[in-house]
């Protein structure tokens, strides 16, 4: 089985390859965002979305739960920025629902891909 890191990345490169069959263009990858001169967080891949949005897009290899829908919601908000998840779907109704509230948009990976 991979480590953790290679997975992710592998993950992150199966991202992109779906977000750009999908209509995205891919803007900036692992990008670091500083608040007051400091490293705050990483956000997987920044996107210009089909229909010339800005999106925050994190790559998660298995489902999502609700700490990772609200991880998501809170990095497109600081960016000022729509939110996409790309994963293999939730974890539960609860991930799902909160997702939709917060209008966090699920981008749904085949189990076979990762």
């Amino acid at each position: 089985m991979p480590s953790g890191a290679l997975r992710g990345r592998s993950s992150e490169r199966i991202a992109r390859g779906v977000l750009i069959e999908l209509g995205y263009e891919i803007l900036e990858t692992n990008k670091m965002v500083s608040i007051n001169g400091e490293d705050a967080f990483e956000v997987d891949i920044i996107a210009l979305g089909p229909d010339g949005g800005e999106f925050c897009v994190e790559v998660k290899a298995d489902e999502v739960g609700v700490s990772d829908v609200r991880h998501a919601y809170t990095n497109g908000e600081v960016l000022g920025m729509r939110s996409v998840l790309v994963s293999k779907g939730f974890v539960n109704e609860a991930a799902r629902a909160l997702a939709e509230g917060l209008g966090v948009e699920l981008i749904r990976l085949s189990e076979f891909y990762v």
